[in-house]
């Protein structure tokens, strides 16, 4: 029998996309696949085209051409809103009139009736999510009324709260202290393997990537330079350019240590 018959379908596929803002080419030729509750890390430079394909996949913006397929259908023309995702931006956004309460209580509502039918004890995630991010004495306060740290926190339970079986974290760390940060990196991890969820995941920080992703997809100038395990990529990178950049940022010895 054919092994590729007992393969799953991918949960995102993109094929040949190709977008530009003005006359430059953002993402040239852009296939890959990510496969179901797998984290697939984008790494890159500023300006390789991260967070564009991020908010292709999120439909915030529409490719030129090629077509992005999601659970197995195609949601190239589908509007954000109906899309299989939760969506984290870099600005944290949340609805600034609202308290963080009910900006949860918003995020509840688009949970799948999958979800709700199931076993699974919202109200203990619900919970869960509040006191491990250090969210509870923040509930009342509006948006405005946080600092930013905070806010990226809120945002992170709003994302996961919803339990969309596609997760598109926009560097959802970024703004949180490194002591933070690595507790909660290892968080997003433990919760997307409960929830199922696939990740398609932004970060800029080579560490992050090494520990967090089954396999990182580096980015040059809106192309795919590689995609693969950390490990495999530390240890076999497919051009200079890519050793050069695992090499600068952080120091090469202490990346990648997962694999």
């Amino acid at each position: 029998m054919d092994d590729a018959i007992n393969e799953p379908s991918p949960a995102i596929a993109f094929r040949d996309v190709r977008h530009r803002l003005g006359p430059n080419i953002v993402l040239d030729q852009i296939t890959f696949n990510v496969n179901p509750g797998e984290w697939m890390v984008l790494f890159g430079e500023s300006g390789s085209g991260k967070s564009t394909l991020l908010r292709i996949a999120a439909g915030l913006e529409r490719p030129e051409s090629g077509s992005i397929h999601m659970l197995g259908s195609d949601q190239t023309q589908r509007p954000s809103h109906e899309r299989p995702i939760a969506w984290m931006s870099q600005t944290a956004g949340c609805y600034e009139h609202l308290s963080l309460e009910e900006n949860l209580a918003i995020a509840q509502r688009l949970i799948p009736d999958s979800v709700r039918g199931s076993s699974f004890d919202v109200a203990a995630w619900k919970e869960e999510l509040i006191d491990r991010l250090e969210l509870r004495s923040l509930l009342a306060r509006k948006p405005n009324a946080i600092s930013g740290g905070e806010r990226q926190r809120a945002a992170i339970a709003r994302a996961f709260l919803s339990m969309r079986p596609i997760m598109l974290l926009d560097e959802p760390l970024a703004h949180l202290n490194e002591s933070m940060r690595d507790r909660l990196g290892q968080c997003l991890r433990e919760w997307s393997a409960r929830s199922g969820a696939t990740v398609l995941y932004v970060t800029h920080d080579s560490f992050e990537a090494a520990s967090l992703a089954d396999r990182v997809m580096v980015l040059f100038d809106g192309k795919i330079e590689q995609i693969g395990a950390p490990k495999r990529l530390m240890e076999s990178p497919a051009s200079d350019r890519v050793k050069e950049l695992l090499a600068r940022l952080y120091g090469g010895h202490r990346l990648f240590r997962k694999g």
